[in-house]
């Protein structure tokens, strides 16, 4: 298992804010995990990729099992992730994002 060094404190800190913002807290069990895949990214594209996790909580009813390939993943496909983001906050996201369930 990976440890968390010193110098992620500010990404970890970052990462368990969004969690929680996202209602996914329960994932900062596998905070090491995340510090991991997430270290060397930006915040917006952290932000994404944490809105995709939840998006996949959403559709499965439950948590990925392999969690360190579904943030490589995520992360891969955040190439646009700025357009994502800015859709996101309009409240646009659902219309532009693919495999978002319809509001009932």
């Amino acid at each position: 298992p990976f440890t968390p060094k010193a110098t992620y404190a500010r990404k970890a800190k970052f990462i368990e804010a969004v969690l929680q913002e996202m209602n996914i807290g329960e994932l900062s069990a596998d905070m090491n995990k995340l510090i991991h895949v997430l270290k060397h990214t930006c915040h917006r594209q952290i932000r994404s990729v944490i809105r995709g996790l939840r998006d996949i909580v959403d559709r499965k009813e439950g948590y990925p099992t392999k969690i360190v390939y579904t943030l490589k993943k995520l992360l891969h496909q955040t190439s646009q992730y700025q357009i994502l983001d800015t859709a996101a906050k309009e409240g646009i996201y659902p219309l532009i994002a693919q495999h978002i369930p319809k509001e009932r």
